[in-house]
């Protein structure tokens, strides 16, 4: 699978049989975006993660004895599981005993998003495994409630695209970078939106939509100066000089072709808004 990836897996005082467990757990896994398999400590390196039995003092030893003497070992993001009773305080990735396949699939694949920045849920356009981690899932771990951990929108934005899986991406990589976001699924939506009243900083237009193309709509809001200084960047899965061609005729402000990466998307970003530093870093977020 494209854009799948497969992590390796070190456990710490896990017994056999539960190891076992985990071996089945992880081959539901198999073939998803997200794959997880059981590696020796030896073979434990980048992109690790260990699990380890909090239940078993001789295991949480084990493992400190292990990061001081391989300190590169103390970067691999640790997974405990065990029992609430034994926990003066939950640590930062935890699945209680007995957990299921759900339980622990979940926090591995929170792990792969928050400590490695895997997401590939972001790649615009890719046509991702969003039930891996659910759009809303997966802004509650990027973007928390919490006000103290999120950069105060400084810029709107507004999205039309008829594609509930691009706004969804698009929606979670715009607050990210700091940005209020709006949503329109055609054109007509999105002028009633700026015929409201309303004003955005930077407008991305879906080009393949139905009824009115993103070519169209993109040269009736700058006739209409409702959008006079606002950049448009129009989003389509063409790259053909023809199709470059008709964006510049619809007088739009820049062309990005989908599939786009996440450093593509946030070039655009910084392109129009070079001094608002607006990605904020993954840890940040989630702190």
């Amino acid at each position: 699978m494209k854009n799948s990836k497969v992590f390796p897996v070190f456990l710490v005082g896990v017994a056999g049989s539960k190891q076992k467990t985990l071996e089945r757990i992880f081959h539901l896994a198999n073939g998803q975006t997200r794959a997880y398999e059981i590696k020796r400590h030896s073979a434990a390196g980048k992109n690790s993660i260990t699990i380890i039995d909090h239940d078993k003092r001789h295991a949480v030893k084990m493992w400190d004895s292990i990061t001081k003497h391989n300190p590169e070992k103390a970067t691999s993001p640790v997974v405990y599981v065990g029992s609430d009773s034994n926990m003066n305080v939950k640590p930062k990735y935890f699945v209680k005993k007995p957990y299921s396949a759900t339980q622990m699939l979940k926090v591995l694949n929170q792990v792969t998003a928050l400590e490695f920045n895997f997401i590939p849920e972001l790649n615009v356009g890719v046509k991702s495994d969003m039930t891996a981690i659910p759009g809303d899932e997966l802004e509650q771990l990027l973007i928390p409630k919490d006000p103290a951990g999120v950069k105060i929108p400084r810029y709107s934005a507004m999205v039309v695209d008829d594609s509930q899986m691009v706004r969804t991406q698009l929606r979670i990589e715009l607050k990210l970078q700091g940005f209020e976001v709006d949503f329109a699924e055609n054109g007509k939506a999105a002028a009633r939106l700026l015929s409201s009243g309303k004003s955005y900083d930077i407008i991305f237009l879906d080009v393949m939509m139905p009824g009115v193309d993103g070519y169209c709509v993109c040269k009736q809001f700058k006739n209409s100066g409702l959008v006079k200084n606002t950049p448009i960047v129009l989003l389509t899965s063409k790259s053909s000089r023809i199709d470059k061609i008709k964006g510049t005729f619809a007088r739009c402000d820049d062309y990005l072709t989908k599939p786009l990466d996440r450093k593509t998307f946030e070039g655009i970003i910084e392109k129009y808004f070079p001094a608002s530093n607006n990605v904020m870093p993954l840890q940040t977020a989630h702190a």
